[in-house]
C-alpha cells in the first residue's frame, strides 16, 4: 500500500475522530441543559460508526476521486449543521425515542454484520450479501434514515429539515460512488440484480 493513500485515509480518520469528539461534547452539554435522553441515542449510533471506521480492514481498492472525497467530507461533518436544542415536537418524546432506537439497533445490526468491511472511503473490503443486506443494499444507511427521522420527529425545524435533506442528497451521491466501485465485481452485480432497492424497501 503506497504511503500517500495511507496518509490521506489516516488524515480523514483523524478528522472524523475530532468531529465525533466535538459532537459528543455538544450532545452531552445539550443533554445536561435539557435532559433530553433522545440525544444520547443519537450519540450511541455515532460512536459505533467511529469505532468501526477506526477498525476498518485495510484494502487497496479504495476510491480517492476528488468528488467522492468532497461528498464524504461533507457527510462526515453533517452534524455541525444540526440543531440539537428542542424544536417542534411532532410526536410524543417516547415515539421519537422508539423510532430512533429502532434505527440505531438496525444500523448496529447491519454494521456488526459488515464488521471490518465498514470504512469511511468507498472501497471493496469484501462483498457482503446476507443478513440485513438481503433487504436493501445499504441497510446501514436505512438505519441512519430511521434514526434521523426519529430525531426530526422530536426536534423538527426548518433548519434541521434542510440539513437532513442536503445530507440525504449527499448520501445518494455516496451510494453512487460505492456502487460504481463495487460493481466492478461480478458477484456484486449479481447481488444488485437480486436486491433491487438501495436504501428504503419498495421506494428507492
Amino acid at each position: 500500500m503506497s504511503s500517500r493513500p495511507l496518509l490521506l485515509e489516516s488524515v480523514m480518520k483523524l478528522s472524523a475522530l475530532a468531529g465525533i469528539a466535538w459532537f459528543a461534547a455538544q450532545v452531552w452539554q445539550t443533554y445536561l441543559r435539557t435532559g433530553d435522553a433522545v440525544l444520547l441515542l443519537l450519540l450511541a449510533g455515532e460512536i459505533l460508526t467511529l469505532s468501526l471506521v477506526l477498525l476498518a480492514k485495510p484494502t487497496a481498492t479504495r476510491s480517492f476521486a476528488p468528488a467522492s472525497l468532497a461528498v464524504i467530507a461533507a457527510l462526515s461533518f453533517y452534524f455541525v449543521w444540526v440543531h440539537l436544542e428542542p424544536g417542534t415536537a411532532l410526536v410524543p418524546p417516547a415515539v421519537s425515542a422508539v423510532v430512533m432506537g429502532a434505527g440505531i439497533v438496525w444500523q448496529m445490526y447491519a454494521k456488526l454484520w459488515l464488521g471490518r468491511c465498514f470504512g469511511i472511503l468507498p472501497a471493496c473490503r469484501g462483498i457482503v450479501v446476507g443478513g440485513p443486506y438481503r433487504l436493501v443494499r445499504h441497510p446501514i444507511y436505512l438505519g441512519y434514515f430511521l434514526t434521523h427521522a426519529g430525531f426530526l420527529l422530536g426536534h423538527c425545524s426548518a433548519f434541521n429539515l434542510a440539513a437532513f435533506a442536503v445530507y440525504y442528497v449527499l448520501k445518494l451521491c455516496r451510494i453512487h460512488y460505492e456502487e460504481r466501485l463495487l460493481s466492478a465485481h461480478p458477484r456484486y452485480r449479481r447481488y444488485q440484480a437480486e436486491v433491487k432497492y438501495r436504501l428504503i424497501p419498495f421506494i428507492i
